[in-house]
């Protein structure tokens, strides 16, 4: 029987892969688990740098699988789920400190683009619509991804329109509000992605890291609790090897070596 979520390296690139063509790839509960248990592998190993995150087949993922949910009669993502403290935000993919893609390959919709919308980088094909189908289904966006960072990204009005609409939006126009970063042929999408991931982590780890948890965090407070932090954590970088590193680095003219200390 095939994985429900393959994780495979390429370099130092993990790429996640829902991996139920079948289903267009919903989520079922055991699916989110495998995908939970994946993210906390890849945050955790040192040796990968950045996250892709895409679907086999036809779609990128369906969202919740509603035949379990109807079976289960239960709403997914009801049990409690704990998360690592000093994070970026409550959301998987902005949790991990280490720059995240979505390669949205066919359709998202529902709680599978509310995973591409917590991903730092979104890159897509022709194919590629999305849905935030859940007021068609009496529901609000299941993990506030939608309410809380889709309208830093496209705006507050287009926000608006599609999370109330629930319709589906093509490529063109998650192009346009810039959702999607980028439309590459469907062939280029996988490698096109793990270059974008490469490119986003070629700094110090560290900074990466520390870099994405401000600008998470920086969404929920005032600026003078921000700069604040931000301050402190520039003053922890300058003690860093990975600091020294990039500065020695630049004298000789050579690429850095970052270790992520």
């Amino acid at each position: 029987m095939p994985e429900d979520l393959l994780i495979e390296r390429v370099g130092t690139v993990a790429v996640v892969t829902f991996n139920r063509p079948e289903r267009m790839n919903a989520i079922s509960w055991n699916v989110l688990g495998l995908f939970r248990d994946a993210v906390n592998s890849v945050d955790a190993d040192a040796d990968v740098r950045a996250v892709v995150l895409t679907g086999n087949g036809r779609a990128f993922s369906a969202g919740t699988d509603l035949q379990e949910l109807a079976d289960d009669n239960q709403a997914l993502g009801r049990k409690p789920v704990e998360q690592p403290k000093n994070t970026a935000g409550p959301w998987d993919m902005t949790r991990i400190g280490k720059p995240t893609v979505a390669a949205i390959n066919g359709a998202a919709v529902g709680l599978g683009v509310e995973l591409a919308t917590q991903c730092d980088v979104r890159i897509g094909t022709p194919n590629s619509r999305c849905s935030w189908a859940f007021p068609l289904r009496g529901l609000v966006p299941d993990t506030g991804a939608a309410t809380y960072i889709l309208p830093h990204i496209v705006g507050l009005q287009n926000a608006l329109k599609w999370t109330m609409s629930g319709r589906m939006v093509n490529a063109d126009e998650l192009a346009a509000t810039r959702f999607i970063d980028e439309i590459v042929e469907p062939e280029q999408l996988r490698a096109r992605a793990i270059a974008v991931a490469e490119e986003l982590s070629k700094g110090a780890p560290i900074a990466i890291r520390e870099t994405k948890r401000l600008m998470y965090r920086g969404f929920g407070r005032g600026s003078d609790e921000h700069v604040a932090d931000n301050a402190a954590t520039l003053n922890r970088m300058f003690a860093t090897e990975d600091h020294k590193e990039g500065v020695q680095a630049f004298l000789q003219k050579r690429e850095p070596v970052f270790k992520g200390r």
